[in-house]
């Protein structure tokens, strides 16, 4: 069973301040609108799917990612909401010797971290809006639960339609998007 992650939102002198289980740093809305920021312009909101050995062979998960060159950014995601960095080897024959940075937030801390960034979010606004509903359904369903097939078809429906938001041109979307 996954841990329980929370938020404890603080007023201090008049100023809100949240702090994430796990997470290094206490927050405020400037690291919440900066972190929103990354995630529109350089995160990746996924929905992953795994083989099962038990059940209806499958499982879902939501995954927000951010991958950079410089190491920074995902250290200081990683300190705000935790979750993890890791770095790897790129294999690239202009970036010999460089690694690429990575930042990974699942489950439910990523329901966490979507929900705080989501009033500032304007490129992925719908995507997180569709990985919370998701993640919120995944939640309810905890592990050994017996999975319907009605279940399994809405996951899909919800995996499709994030997927289906990214092949949308930015210039393209709706207001409000």
């Amino acid at each position: 069973m996954g841990k329980n992650i929370e938020v404890v939102e603080k007023i201090i002198n008049g100023k809100k301040y949240w702090k994430v289980s796990d997470a290094l740093r206490t927050i405020d809305e400037t690291d919440i609108a900066y972190s929103a920021g990354i995630i529109d312009g350089e995160g990746s909101i996924i929905v992953g799917k795994g083989k099962q050995p038990v059940g209806n062979g499958y499982s879902y998960e939501i995954l927000v990612s951010v991958h950079m060159m410089d190491g920074y950014v995902p250290e200081y995601m990683a300190e705000c909401f935790g979750g993890k960095r890791k770095q790897s080897p790129v294999n690239h024959p202009n970036k010999k010797g460089n690694f690429a940075y990575y930042y990974h937030a699942n489950g439910s801390r990523s329901k966490i971290l979507l929900s705080l960034v989501l009033p500032f979010l304007k490129i992925k606004r719908r995507q997180a809006e569709a990985a919370i509903y998701l993640q919120d359904k995944l939640s309810k369903n905890p592990r050994g639960k017996r999975v319907t097939e009605e279940m399994v078809e809405e996951r899909e429906r919800i995996r499709n339609l994030i997927h289906d938001l990214k092949q949308i041109p930015v210039n393209e979307r709706e207001e409000g998007i």
